[in-house]
């Protein structure tokens, strides 16, 4: 999978040579404030990578930039019906507009090609710059987690986010009459002001 986003922003599978830069990020200072760092050498990194490219039971991808690697965004399916995200960007392209992008594109993605019920992510509670694409991107939070998430030699509550089908297809169909479409249930449609 190789996906063209915008002009300038692509997300491309994980190859050999981004190995050891994936090992290198995983630091404090590109996960931030709200993530914990993995202890694992770089050769446990190469093993991850030749028994599946990072994508053993998930979905992991670069996230690109005008040719300059800037992040990670991750796709798992733990159970039926479910799918989680998560994207990690270098602290210089935070707030750019790179992870509401990535999350516009999984999305329509996931609900037009899985069964899939429901899209989740999490963020540390104090993290209110990783809900904001969240929120833009139509997912509505559902609740605190309480000592959900360990970083930083502690525990820390997370917010839950989440975005149904039932919610995306009224999201696209909003969309739809205000690029001048109508609505098919332009009678009884609740969906929108503008039917």
């Amino acid at each position: 999978m190789r996906e063209r986003l915008t002009e300038s922003i692509v997300l491309r599978p994980i190859e050999q040579s981004d190995v050891k830069m994936i090992y290198k990020w995983n630091n404090d200072e590109f996960l931030g404030l709200w993530q914990g760092c993995e202890f694992v050498s770089l050769s446990e990194y190469q093993k991850r990578y030749d028994s599946g490219g990072f994508n053993n039971g998930l979905l992991q991808l670069l996230i690109i930039e005008v040719d300059e690697p800037v992040g990670l965004f991750v796709m798992k399916f733990p159970r039926p019906g479910l799918a989680q995200l998560g994207i990690s960007l270098l602290p210089n392209f935070r707030g750019k507009g790179i992870a509401y992008k990535a999350l516009q594109f999984a999305i329509k993605y996931i609900f037009n090609n899985y069964q899939i019920e429901r899209i989740e992510a999490d963020t540390d509670i104090e993290n209110s710059i990783a809900a904001e694409p969240l929120i833009k991107a139509g997912f509505k939070m559902e609740g605190i987690l309480r000592k959900y998430r360990f970083h930083h030699a502690k525990f820390h509550d997370a917010a839950m986010y989440s975005l149904i089908r039932n919610d995306f297809e009224l999201i696209r169909k909003r969309k739809e009459v205000k690029n001048g479409k109508s609505c098919a249930q332009a009678d009884s449609c609740r969906c929108c002001k503008e039917c």
